[in-house]
């Protein structure tokens, strides 16, 4: 019977062991509560930091025709991990393990995956029927573990992805990228556009918006868009239909990068940027003319490089 987990690699380590830390949750959006927990597995130099997280969300197991919204795609939560310093992420297949009882499932994590320490958040609940919880986990002896207390924002609410949630896309990005403790972003392979954009001489790079991910409010932001070269630039960045060039059936993420050298590498279809959503500067409107609809983008690249700058 094959693993109901993959092990990532997502940094190099010199460690000399098995032994794993590992960061119990599923952490989609990755946000400021998550990055306590990775805080404490990191503090366990000896070990190998971990998080886990599910190759999809455990409700399609539940009921297949959920909608599903993430805040981040598991493309996304890796790179995520990876850049907060966790050594491995472990992706778990909910439909694999989902029969197993809460002991069950400590008794995977310490046999299989050597784990010798636990972190995770305060109402976090594991195995068949949610019965674990953290009493069960602090009686598990075979495991050292640790419950982190959640983060809380401005207005002493609990920080939680259900929150993030709830707050797209009615809400300021500003204020999302606030409880996430980072910019909001789409990882997304380049695709071939209408070149419109050029056509007026505003040229994008357009990526497919994944289908699974939450959407913002349709507009234009200040953002920054990531090159696979690691080259990041300054962009105006819009995610609608285009209403004045041409009626689409779904919203794509457009970027016109600011500022570009005459003789910038630009990446080839199908390599992978990296867009984030800095602030948003208006709603996506309808132009009664190309003319105006020039005007205005003019206006926006000026707001855009002065609010970067401030940032």
């Amino acid at each position: 019977m094959p693993a109901p987990f993959q092990i990532i690699d997502l940094k190099p380590h010199s460690k000399k062991t098995t032994a794993r830390a590992i960061a119990l949750g599923n952490f989609d959006g990755v946000h400021r509560g998550h990055k306590k927990i990775f805080e404490a597995i990191k503090l366990k130099t000896n070990l190998i930091s971990c998080a886990i997280t599910f190759l999809e969300p455990p409700i399609k197991c539940f009921k297949p025709e959920t909608k599903i919204e993430l805040i981040t795609t598991l493309e996304e939560r890796l790179e995520l991990f990876a850049n907060l310093g966790i050594e491995q992420a472990i992706v778990l297949d909910f439909a694999c393990i989902q029969g197993l009882s809460a002991i069950d499932y400590l008794n995977l994590l310490h046999n299989d995956l050597n784990c010798k320490f636990i972190a995770c958040g305060l109402n976090h609940q594991f195995g068949k029927n949610k019965e674990g919880d953290l009493n069960l986990l602090k009686s598990f002896s075979q495991i050292e573990s640790v419950c982190i207390d959640f983060a809380l924002d401005e207005n002493q609410n609990i920080i939680s992805s259900s929150l993030i949630r709830s707050k797209m896309p009615q809400n300021p990005i500003e204020e999302l990228n606030k409880l996430l403790g980072h910019n909001f972003f789409v990882l997304g392979n380049l695709i071939q556009g209408f070149n419109l954009g050029s056509k007026i001489g505003f040229p994008t790079l357009n990526i497919n918006y994944p289908e699974e991910k939450i959407k913002p409010k349709l507009g234009v932001y200040a953002g920054l868009t990531h090159f696979p070269n690691k080259k990041t630039f300054v962009s105006a960045v819009n995610f609608g239909f285009s209403p004045t060039l041409k009626q689409i059936d779904e919203p794509i993420l457009e970027s016109h990068l600011l500022s570009i050298l005459p003789n910038e590498v630009f990446p080839d279809i199908g390599e992978q940027i990296k867009i984030e959503l800095v602030h948003f500067i208006r709603p996506e409107r309808h132009f009664n003319s190309v003319e105006e609809l020039k005007k205005q983008i003019i206006s926006d690249c000026t707001k855009i490089n002065n609010l970067i700058i401030k940032t």
